[in-house]
């Protein structure tokens, strides 16, 4: 009778430490690929439609600068809504009323963006999201 509970001792000290083995590799995973699907529309008279194509973890797409955009979207998680309302970035900005709406739409690291938010002006949009809607 004795025999058993040591071998449940083994088994229970042998998946511990197979799980401890394992983990490290689980952390240093790559992580998934982002991509994001960008466009910035302007009222008439404005800077009108783009779009651009954003990829992260490897950077690439259609975006001018996709390495700082990733860049930015990495130091936030990529969470689109927490830079939109954070405090801007000190930038010299007009106080030109030509309204844009910036929109942001695909997966980043796996989970679904769904992003969208008007600025003042592209400046504006800029000093709050960097490099994500700048192209």
């Amino acid at each position: 009778m004795t025999a058993l509970p040591l071998i449940g001792r083994a088994l229970v000290a042998t998946a511990l430490t197979a799980g401890a083995v394992l983990t490290p590799a689980a952390a240093s995973a790559v992580p998934v690929a982002s991509t994001l699907q960008l466009s910035v529309t302007g009222q008439p008279g404005t800077s009108g439609f783009r779009t651009a194509l954003l990829t992260c973890e490897p950077h690439g797409g259609t975006h001018p600068n996709a390495q700082k955009a990733c860049a930015d979207l990495i130091e936030n998680n990529g969470d689109l809504h927490a830079m939109a309302k954070q405090e801007p970035r000190p930038m010299m900005c007009t106080l030109d009323l030509k309204e844009v709406t910036v929109r942001a739409t695909g997966t980043w690291r796996g989970k679904q963006v769904d992003f969208e938010q008007k600025f003042p002006n592209i400046c504006v949009a800029k000093s709050h999201t960097g490099e994500v809607f700048a192209f």
